[in-house]
């Protein structure tokens, strides 16, 4: 029950990932529209993989022929990757990036603070289970991990890479001393940054 329960979250958070950037972009062919359709637009600058998505979209929020007031519906429903997300104006932020960016401009902003308490207190409460249940990159190297031993199965020498723990330590230590001068280099290197940026990325 716990495994499916587990799954179950891994993959919210993964469609969370993709669709969130649909929803936006869509928003933004609605708000560029001046007399054409989004469809017509989506079409324009969508892949013949991504377009399918965008025409489901469009049956579902049905714009009306008001889009400042769709477009604003759009934005509080759903914003941001795994970093930093607003879903219907409730926003959550990484503790991580967020305590860069506290270290990085020297001073504390209010609302990102309150943005950080509901996941520090998950992280506090339940500790790597976040890395288990949340993280997108932990799904990805699970299924990296079953594809891997079917290839192992069906002959296919595969090498075997092990890297000591250390390392990831000294890169968050160098990452907080950049940050410290005014430097972000961890959000180009956490594994769930990259993820959710890479997704983010493909689909604008």
């Amino acid at each position: 029950m716990l495994k499916w329960v587990r799954r179950s979250v891994q993959t919210t958070i993964i469609l969370l990932i993709v669709v969130i950037p649909f929803v936006s972009n869509y928003g933004l062919f609605i708000e560029a529209k001046g007399g054409r359709e989004p469809l017509d637009i989506a079409k324009e600058y969508a892949s013949g993989i991504t377009y399918p998505v965008y025409v489901l979209l469009d049956r579902v929020i049905d714009p009306p022929a008001n889009p400042e007031a769709t477009v604003d519906v759009l934005h509080r429903a759903a914003k941001g990757g795994i970093f930093s997300i607003t879903i219907w104006g409730f926003n959550l932020t990484d503790p991580l990036a967020g305590l860069l960016v506290f270290l990085s401009e020297w001073r504390l902003y209010t609302p990102l603070l309150v943005a950080m308490v509901l996941p520090l207190l998950f992280l506090l409460l339940f500790g790597r289970a976040f890395c288990g249940w949340i993280c997108p990159m932990n799904t990805v190297l699970e299924v990296n991990e079953r594809i891997r031993a079917g290839l192992i199965s069906m002959g296919i020498s595969l090498p075997d890479i092990h890297m000591d723990r250390v390392y990831k330590y000294l890169i968050l230590l160098v990452g907080i001393l950049m940050a410290m001068m005014g430097i972000s280099i961890i959000a180009y290197i956490l594994p769930y940054g990259l993820v959710s940026r890479e997704v983010y990325l493909y689909i604008y």
